[in-house]
């Protein structure tokens, strides 16, 4: 018998060092703690939007949107402050089951900043760090690739 596939999402709030912060949330089995790749994922209300990627624009941005409340607030304004890193899993799951079937897409980002109003949060996620852990490109920023920093500028990670 066939299943319709539908989609979730892990999120796993890390430090910037990569040590788990002891948030992680899924959005999909809605009142359960769910087990995944060896972490524990609260259900929280929330909403993914993914960056779209491509070699010519790299600077890519993403947003987690959760519902405003005193405690979500102090934990995102700690991500944003301390630019936790936020690792995404888009997973396709069983429609009937309910159960994990494949990943979809896997990215980390980091958390570069926060707006709220009195209803929704939404967490700004950085340009995907992906390559940073990886080997290529072997390549160290100067200052004559990139000319001079301004005293007033703006740099993110």
């Amino acid at each position: 018998m066939d299943h319709d596939i539908a989609e979730g999402v892990y999120v796993q709030l890390l430090t910037r060092d990569g040590a788990p912060t002891g948030y992680a949330f899924q959005q999909f089995h809605v009142g359960q703690v769910r087990t995944y790749q060896g972490v524990q994922y609260l259900h929280a209300g929330f909403q993914y939007s993914g960056a779209s990627l491509d070699l010519g624009f790299p600077n890519a941005e993403a947003v987690l949107a959760f519902h405003a409340n005193v405690l979500g607030l102090n934990i995102w304004k700690q991500a944003a402050d301390d630019l936790w890193v936020a690792k995404v899993r888009t997973v396709w799951l069983d429609s009937v089951t309910g159960e994990e079937t494949g990943i979809s897409m896997e990215d980390t980002y980091a958390v570069t900043g926060y707006v709220h109003d009195l209803n929704q949060v939404t967490l700004t996620l950085g340009s995907p760090l992906d390559a940073i852990g990886g080997d290529w490109p072997r390549r160290v920023l100067t200052q004559a690739m990139v000319g001079a920093l301004p005293p007033n500028g703006d740099v993110r990670f």
